[in-house]
């Protein structure tokens, strides 16, 4: 599978397997520790193979939405056409029970 399956399959599924194929290619737990800590994103941590039954695997409100925010800037940390297909894959998520509750109907909602 190319890496943009793999991600589809990570985030619209939420496929353990795909997660655990992606965070090795990309150099390992520590490996993105590491990085995430670079981005600024100090209360990011991996640090189980997923399943991760004992939920030490972590990110914070603050994280996320610092991710959130610079998927939505101009300049950051990615190129723009990566942006556009990181929230293709997130529009595309498949389990849209909860968060789309009380949306209007047709609003675009991106999650994980």
């Amino acid at each position: 599978l190319s890496v943009r399956k793999l991600a589809e399959k990570m985030i619209q599924i939420s496929d353990n397997t795909t997660s655990n194929i992606i965070l090795d290619n990309l150099g390992g737990m520590e490996t993105l520790n590491t990085e995430w800590q670079r981005w600024g994103l100090t209360d990011t941590h991996i640090n189980n193979w997923l399943p991760d039954l004992r939920g030490t695997n972590v990110i914070s409100m603050r994280d996320m939405a610092r991710l959130l925010y610079n998927l939505e800037q101009p300049t950051g940390w990615l190129p723009e056409a990566q942006k556009s297909e990181m929230k293709a894959i997130l529009l595309g998520t498949m389990n849209r029970r909860l968060l789309v509750s009380g949306v209007p109907a047709g609003t675009p909602v991106a999650h994980k």
